[in-house]
């Protein structure tokens, strides 16, 4: 089995390359390959990196894409935003979150536009995702609490 090292020369800028396996020892030199090792030992390559940091075994192998990993992270703090308000909404609405009875309040959480606009609603309340209401609805909870559900939000959380 052949393995192939690329090594980075950064003084000189020079891309070396060196094959090595256990049928890459060199004559005269025993049982030693070419990487310093004893034959029929797989081959290694020398971790030349800074103290403390990480180096992918391969090229490529552990590359991490930072936008995805920023998209994963907004999904699952929108889903679990949504999820303390649950129980709210399920008291308030039955858990329908683009509802409009007509009766003046709107959205799985029963916003009054008053409310909706002054704590940064845009459009109507009913009209937008889960978890942007519960967005709008946590600015309510931590300025002015809970109060705005009388009855049902003691679910919240749950």
């Amino acid at each position: 089995m052949r393995r192939l090292v690329v090594l980075t020369v950064l003084s000189v800028g020079l891309t070396l390359v060196a094959l090595s396996a256990t049928a890459d020892a060199l004559p005269g030199l025993g049982a030693v390959s070419v990487n310093r090792g004893p034959v029929g030992q797989a081959a290694q390559t020398v971790d030349r990196s800074p103290v403390g940091s990480v180096r992918p075994a391969l090229p490529g192998a552990d590359r991490r894409d930072p936008a995805a990993d920023r998209r994963q992270a907004t999904r699952r703090h929108r889903a679990q935003l949504v999820a303390r308000w649950q129980g709210v909404a399920d008291c308030e609405s039955g858990g329908d979150w683009s509802i409009n009875t007509g009766n003046g309040y709107y959205g799985g959480l029963q916003f009054s536009m008053d409310t909706w606009r002054a704590y940064g609603g845009k459009a109507m309340p009913h009209e937008q995702p889960a978890w942007y209401q519960s967005k709008i609805a946590e600015r309510v909870r931590t300025q002015s609490g809970l109060h705005h559900w009388p009855h049902c939000g003691q679910y919240y959380g749950s």
